[in-house]
């Protein structure tokens, strides 16, 4: 089983999650890394070279996503027939942004800081629109789901979130906030969905 990774906003490759995924849920998956920032469209089809580049197509694949980048797996799923790609045979969402627009909107021209690289970026207003061309549709039914949402989330309503996704995953509520310290909770969970493969 191959996996891949894409991590939240603010942060970016190696970042702190990422490790801490790799040793809670015990995988060491391929990251799949956008521009704070950029493009939504730019972003994805980064991430779709950035996929290919490692993918076996001989071997299932999941994606395992984190806030934001849980959004570009959610994205990537649903325009798989226009990107040519393959979909998952599983995805783990870790708190997924459902509304960008909404959620990103704070940030508009506002200088912000990496937490991975330290590195300044702004989210300027063309970026920010740019989340309008993506789409709001339920993921295909053969993907297998499963979604944790923490409901002490402080960025994320998780009650908006689980009225979402009840109706096309599994959902798994936590006590924490919308950072996770440990992923290890998770790792049976993940084993069990891709049973269900």
């Amino acid at each position: 089983m191959q996996f891949f990774y894409s991590h939240r906003f603010h942060s970016s490759y190696h970042c702190q999650a990422y490790f801490r995924i790799c040793e809670g849920l015990d995988i060491t998956p391929f990251e799949l890394v956008y521009e704070n920032g950029g493009d939504f469209m730019a972003n994805l089809h980064n991430i779709k070279k950035q996929f290919l580049a490692q993918l076996n197509p001989k071997e299932p694949f999941c994606f395992v996503g984190n806030s934001l980048g849980a959004f570009y797996l959610w994205q990537l799923v649903l325009f798989a027939h226009n990107l040519e790609i393959p979909t998952p045979q599983a995805m783990m969402l870790f708190n997924p942004v459902l509304t960008p627009l909404t959620q990103l909107e704070k940030y508009i021209n506002k200088p912000q800081i990496n937490s991975t690289t330290q590195k300044e970026f702004t989210l300027n207003l063309e970026s920010w629109q740019s989340y309008a061309h993506a789409l709001k549709l339920p993921p295909p039914k053969e993907v297998k789901i499963c979604v944790c949402i923490s409901q002490n989330d402080e960025l994320i309503n998780p009650r908006i979130s689980q009225a979402y996704w009840q109706n096309y995953a599994q959902i798994l509520l936590s006590q924490s906030g919308h950072s996770i310290a440990d992923f290890s909770p998770y790792k049976k969970p993940l084993h069990t969905l891709l049973k269900r493969i």
